[in-house]
């Protein structure tokens, strides 16, 4: 293995310091462990909505949830040229420009007369600007990082890699009584090393629901999409087939994403009085809220306790990995792609302005002995209103 760019796991932070460029992260988030109330799990990554945290703070805190309240994440071009930006529709730098070490930016469609669907590994549409990486680092059906510049930017504290927190715009129409809301997203992480002496690891978005769980799907409650509580609410559990592990871009004897593979974003969320999920028809609705936010303000904070675990690993250079890794990708698709789903509605294509996905850094705390759904019920907004964010220029 040779270590990418001549970075070697042994460097501190303050070393790497002096290598890297400045990077000046424009936002940061902490999130609390994982509950029935604050996020769902989507194969291995959890889901936190924004505008859920936003009201469960404004409730126990006061103040509204617009501007000036701690998870109204601005995510207009202005705001997010410092962070790292992995796909959006907006033109010129710096927001589409990142710094060495990292691909620039994806251009996404507009889909208002553009493409309704996208997928970074779309024929031509692979950044031009690589980064400094080059040859097997900067495969081009995904979008890339070297591991030395990703940890570098994520920084540290207490003597822990801070954990890499995806941010997502959901952008589409406003109107169908919310189901045009909605569109169909998958993603798949993967940590390589370009000699190809250790196997890749991958790290999957995707809709798991096991019986006996309850789960969410478009902000409908049921038995599909992600668990948003139950006795299998936990990323070590989530496993794949051999042939789900790497989803190549061109179909390939049944291993691309199947339709049920692909997570409902956007659309509306229903809580009751006591802040849990329900139908949006259910009389107890007391909270309706909106995920399609449109591309200035951030609708979820997407982290996975995993990926995080192998980043730190890497960082410090315990159990081999560090030796052996070299390179952070993400194979990322929206909407409906005939190249492999063969039909879709308004609610799962791509349809009005350009969605976003960018990275910041953020203290995610794994997941904890948490109580059954009825005492987080309970529990909930008080936990919530320890959460912070903090935005600094």
């Amino acid at each position: 293995m040779k270590h990418f760019a001549g970075f070697s796991r042994h460097l501190s932070l303050s070393a790497l310091a002096l290598l890297l460029p400045a990077v000046s992260q424009a936002t940061s988030i902490t999130l609390l462990p994982p509950s029935g109330v604050n996020a769902v799990l989507y194969g291995d990554f959890y889901s936190y909505s924004l505008p859920v945290l936003a009201l469960q703070h404004a409730k126990q805190n006061g103040g509204g949830v617009g501007p000036g309240n701690p998870f109204y994440v601005d995510s207009s071009a202005g705001q997010i040229k410092a962070d790292i930006v992995i796909a959006t529709g907006a033109n010129g730098g710096p927001v589409n420009t990142n710094v060495s070490g990292f691909n620039d930016a994806y251009q996404t469609p507009n889909g208002n007369g553009g493409l309704p669907y996208f997928s970074t590994g779309q024929t031509g549409l692979h950044p031009s600007g690589s980064g400094g990486l080059s040859g097997a680092a900067d495969q081009n059906t995904t979008w890339n990082a070297s591991l030395a510049a990703m940890t570098g930017y994520l920084g540290s504290a207490n003597n822990l890699l801070n954990s890499l927190v995806f941010m997502f715009n959901n952008n589409e129409i406003n109107s169908g009584g919310g189901i045009y809301q909605n569109l169909l997203v998958w993603a798949q992480i993967s940590l390589r090393d370009i000699d190809g002496s250790a196997a890749t690891k991958y790290f999957t978005f995707a809709n798991n629901c096991p019986a006996g769980n309850v789960c969410l799907s478009g902000g409908v409650v049921g038995n599909t999409g992600g668990i948003l509580s139950g006795p299998d609410k936990d990323p070590a559990l989530y496993s794949r087939g051999a042939a789900d592990n790497a989803y190549p871009v061109a179909p390939a004897s049944g291993t691309t994403p199947a339709l049920s593979d692909f997570v409902i974003s956007g659309g509306q969320v229903c809580l009751n009085a006591g802040g849990n999920v329900v139908q949006c028809n259910d009389p107890s609705v007391a909270d309706v809220l909106n995920h399609n936010l449109g591309a200035n303000q951030a609708a979820y904070a997407v982290v996975s306790e995993e990926l995080d675990q192998e980043l730190n690993s890497w960082w410090n250079g315990g159990l081999g990995y560090g030796s052996d890794y070299d390179v952070i990708s993400v194979d990322f698709r929206m909407g409906c792609n005939p190249q492999y789903l063969t039909s879709c509605t308004n609610g799962q294509r791509i349809d009005n302005g350009y969605e976003q996905l960018f990275i910041v850094a953020g203290l995610h705390q794994p997941q904890q002995d948490v109580p059954e759904p009825g005492a987080l019920a309970l529990l909930g907004i008080g936990l919530l209103s320890l959460l912070g964010m903090r935005r600094h220029a």
